[in-house]
C-alpha cells in the first residue's frame, strides 16, 4: 500500500495544507510555483502527521458562524486562487 506522507515528502514543491481554523488566509498565502494541496474530510480535516509536513497551512476566512467549507468548495477556491496568481 501507498504511504501518503512518503508521498508528500517526494514532491519538491510547496505542501499547502488547507485547514478550517489558524493558517495562513488564502489571499496572503505564497502559492508561486508548483503546490500540491492536501484537503482533508469535513468533520476530522487532515491526518496529523501530513499536516505537520505541510510548509504552507491555508485558511479561507469565512464570516458568520459556519464552521467549515464542504471539501470540494474549498477545493475550488484554492486551486482558483493559486492559477489566479500564476
Amino acid at each position: 500500500s501507498r504511504n501518503p506522507v512518503s508521498d508528500v515528502e517526494r514532491f519538491t514543491g510547496t505542501v499547502a495544507c488547507a485547514v478550517a481554523h489558524g493558517g495562513v488566509p488564502i489571499a496572503s498565502a505564497d502559492l508561486k510555483g508548483p503546490v500540491l494541496w492536501i484537503f482533508g474530510s469535513e468533520v476530522e480535516g487532515v491526518r496529523g502527521d501530513l499536516t505537520a509536513r505541510a510548509d504552507l497551512r491555508v485558511t479561507i476566512p469565512i464570516p458568520g458562524t459556519v464552521e467549515s467549507l464542504n471539501v470540494g468548495a474549498a477545493a475550488a477556491i484554492c486551486f482558483y486562487e493559486a492559477s489566479r496568481r500564476g
